[in-house]
């Protein structure tokens, strides 16, 4: 009989406690099932789960993605067939599954619920689910929808989905397969195009970046329908302000001094922007696909989106300035960090209230 490894024996106690915490999870309910619980139900210690999981939250979590997809997942992968086709097929089989998973919804919903209640675990948890959605995304090729991203079409499934579970237990007389199946292919109709905004939508976005004593005597531009900037309103204050960029997930417009606008234009042009200080204002948010590749299009697993609340940016300072910063692909975004750290663009990205 061939000797198991200490690698192997690891591996099957770790696979022991998988299966010990779903079953669990499953009887005893998220909350009332305790890591001592656990690894008795394994036959080892508590000190051993600690060697394989981080905590209980990363248990749960390695439990659920260990359980197996139910066969109607595959569905989704096959794409010899039409998105919309997949969708509502899909649609059709999480509808007819058996109300038994309930004991299962209901350990999620417990968990998510402790979750709320944990800002570093729902951190962790997040950024997990951010780049599980992207791997999701980054395998399929048909998108379902115009208009938004094909993470985004991820996301709004997932959630669909969960909702629809959930409230197919709660209103079962109304949320019904045909329900589901509607739902599902909704979400792959292909909307019309929207109608491009008016120039008073534009500056109403661009204002909200600045304070309205400076946005609204700046000049307001944005980009026109064959990507080229245009100007939609003359200024008197030597300001500048842009409009929401409807292609990222959430708000970003800005507004941006004399200075800021040579930076601005350096960026856009790929050339090393001027010594010169510069200050912006971003006052309804930012998002951005990475906090250190400039030019990067989209998030991956290195470089998730970067979501920033109200805040001011200072451009074109001296490196000594911004050393005394945070930097990083996942920056806390409620202090002062840098942003595109040790590249010619780097600039101080600080929240305001």
């Amino acid at each position: 009989m061939a000797r198991v490894t200490r690698a192997e024996s690891k591996e099957r106690t770790r696979q022991r406690l998988l299966a010990e915490a779903q079953r669990l999870f499953r009887e005893r309910g998220y909350a009332a099932t305790s890591l001592e619980q656990i690894a008795e139900a394994a036959e080892v210690t508590k000190g051993a789960i600690y060697g394989h999981f981080a905590s209980k939250e990363d248990l749960m979590l390695s439990a659920m993605e260990a359980a197996p997809a139910p066969d109607y997942s595959a569905t989704l992968y096959d794409e010899s067939r039409p998105l919309r086709e997949r969708l509502a097929e899909f649609g059709r089989a999480v509808s007819a599954e058996e109300p038994g998973d309930k004991a299962e919804l209901a350990v999620i919903l417990e968990f998510y619920a402790a979750l709320l209640r944990a800002p570093d675990a729902l951190q962790r948890y997040s950024a997990r689910i951010e780049r599980r959605l992207q791997e999701l995304a980054d395998t399929d090729a048909d998108q379902a929808s115009t208009g938004t991203t094909a993470v985004q079409d991820w996301a709004i499934g997932q959630a669909m989905l969960a909702g629809l579970q959930i409230y197919k237990r709660l209103a079962p007389g109304i949320v019904t397969p045909e329900v589901f199946e509607r739902a599902f292919g909704v979400l792959a109709d292909e909307p019309k195009p929207a109608a491009p905004p008016s120039d008073a939508t534009l500056i109403k976005s661009a204002e909200s970046a600045g304070p309205r004593s400076v946005s609204g005597k700046a000049t307001v531009i944005a980009m026109d329908a064959a990507g080229k900037m245009r100007t939609i309103r003359k200024g008197t204050n030597g300001w500048t302000c842009m409009p929401d960029n409807p292609a990222t997930p959430g708000p970003d417009p800005m507004c941006w001094d004399k200075n800021a606008g040579e930076w601005v234009d350096a960026w856009m042009a790929h050339k090393t922007p001027p010594a010169k200080v510069g200050f912006m204002y971003m006052l309804a948010g930012g998002t951005d696909a990475s906090n250190t590749d400039p030019y990067a299009q989209k998030p991956t697993a290195e470089n998730h989106w970067i979501q920033t609340g109200p805040h001011i940016m200072i451009v074109g300072a001296d490196e000594s300035f911004y050393s005394t910063y945070p930097k990083g692909a996942d920056p806390d975004t409620r202090v002062p960090y840098v942003m595109w750290a040790g590249t010619p663009y780097q600039h101080l990205m600080a929240p305001v209230k």
